[in-house]
């Protein structure tokens, strides 16, 4: 079995047939494993089933009251993932890693095969899947089991340290849900000045190695194109600027049409302290613009309040991933903002997700089954580990660790999914624009430019998706007034 097959099989069991009535069981059940004094999971026996956890924390209650012994531990020279340093702080008892084959005739040391090597990663993934839901289910209780997660955060960090190199996507997830998680037992709730911002240079890696923003981007871009394409005068407003990657390519598009390009504002919504950044940036985009004869004029603004929109003007509204980061108010309020200046398009790109359930358990869940998805998709493509690969994985780890250590109005990664943004923008008095089947061609052809032959593309009621094998990722979707 593929390592995406063995673990999304594990995920799709384990964690969606663990009903939330039955945490406060399992984590009784753990805490009297824990009183039996079982220190290390990653040398027991797995249970056969990885949806039975309760049965599988009976079976080691059970061998830990017969006295079965701990088998020998294996020898650790790996380095563990390095983007999360709260993980590779964690403590390392080498006097009891060593191993005594040297000690052994040599007819008695066995060598493992292919096949024995990728049974102990099955197994080893088995136990880190059910040693994270173990430690999600225990913050997810009323009552105060931090000890215990705590207890269980440091078995997932040893085991991390013996799977090595080995534990491929699915160890450096869970390397993010180990800091994601230590930091909600340590700080609870992390204040907002504690929700960090996205690196510009690990957004960059991100955007470079992975097809998700670029999917968004063309997406976007083509279907503004097509509304767009006999209008005179033309302003954009943009929700997230970034890196400013989104537009030469619409600018060029622009450039070359029959009749010549259109004049061309865009207007960029920045926070203050971002304001320097990005109007460097769309100044140098302007300069592009003007090489190939297309009047840009740029400006930025703070708020969508403050954009000011011109008689003649054809509008259009672009956000790329930025409003799951409103709260609800904040939301609705941006939405009718946008709604009163009644853009000609409004297109969208947001994770297809459901991180934004108040109910921890079921939150923790989503979270780990999205983002192992993501990780995946990665390692498929890249295999070894390269400084742009780590970058890209460090970006999405902020947003676990958001997700998973932030409450309030500091958890600003708000995923929901498709169907809750339809009803949203239709609530709201926006109407579907279908993307078409152009946009749809153009997606399925743009992937195979991606190693890993994993990524799919689906038309959802005139909106498209981006996924990885069989889970859905990222949608993308245009909307008219």
């Amino acid at each position: 079995m593929g390592n995406w097959a063995m673990f999304d099989s594990m995920l799709a069991d384990t964690g969606y047939a663990v009903a939330q009535a039955e945490l406060p069981q399992l984590a009784d059940r753990m805490e009297r494993l824990e009183s039996l004094g079982v220190e290390r999971f990653d040398q027991d026996v797995v249970h056969s089933n990885p949806s039975d956890i309760s049965g599988w924390i009976d079976s080691l209650i059970e061998q830990q009251t017969r006295g079965s012994p701990l088998d020998s531990q294996q020898d650790n020279t790996s380095s563990s993932p390095s983007p999360p340093s709260l993980f590779s702080s964690c403590p390392h008892d080498s006097s009891r890693i060593a191993t005594t084959t040297s000690a052994l005739p040599l007819h008695m040391i066995h060598t493992q095969t292919d096949d024995e090597q990728q049974d102990d990663q099955e197994a080893n993934g088995l136990k880190l899947i059910h040693l994270l839901f173990a430690c999600g289910a225990c913050l997810g209780r009323e009552d105060d089991k931090s000890a215990k997660a705590e207890e269980f955060l440091n078995q997932i960090r040893m085991l991390l340290l013996s799977m090595g190199d080995s534990a491929g996507a699915i160890g450096r997830v869970a390397a993010y849900f180990v800091e994601g998680l230590s930091r909600r037992i340590l700080f609870g709730s992390l204040p907002a000045a504690q929700a960090e911002e996205a690196d510009p240079a690990f957004l960059e890696s991100f955007y470079r190695t992975c097809p998700f923003l670029k999917f968004g981007h063309f997406t976007a871009n083509q279907a503004m194109y097509e509304e767009l394409e006999e209008e005179r005068s033309v302003h954009i407003i943009d929700f997230e600027f970034g890196l400013g990657v989104q537009w030469p390519p619409l600018i060029q598009m622009l450039a070359i049409r029959p009749g010549g390009p259109p004049s061309l504002r865009l207007t960029a919504i920045a926070p203050d302290h971002l304001q320097f950044q990005v109007h460097h940036t769309g100044n140098r985009l302007a300069r592009f613009a003007a090489s190939i004869g297309v009047d840009l004029q740029f400006q930025t603004v703070n708020s969508i309040a403050s954009v000011l929109v011109y008689p003649g003007e054809a509008l259009a509204v672009n956000s790329m991933l930025h409003l799951h980061r409103l709260v609800d108010d904040s939301l609705d309020s941006v939405l009718a903002s946008v709604r009163r200046l009644s853009p000609k398009i409004f297109t969208l790109l947001e994770q297809d997700a459901s991180h934004n359930s108040p109910d921890f358990d079921n939150r923790f869940n989503e979270c780990l089954h999205y983002y192992s998805a993501i990780f995946d998709s990665i390692y498929q493509q890249f295999g070894q580990v390269e400084q742009a690969v780590l970058e890209s994985e460090a970006h999405l780890g902020r947003e676990i660790v958001n997700i998973l250590a932030c409450e309030g109005r500091a958890r600003v990664e708000r995923h929901e999914r498709l169907e809750q943004w339809t009803r949203r923008m239709s609530g709201m008095g926006f109407k579907p624009r279908h993307l078409g089947s152009n946009a749809y061609n153009q997606a399925a052809t743009f992937l195979t430019i991606f190693p890993g032959g994993g990524h799919t593309i689906q038309e959802t009621a005139g909106c498209l998706t981006l996924g990885w094998q069989s889970r859905t990722l990222f949608a993308a979707s245009a909307w008219r007034c």
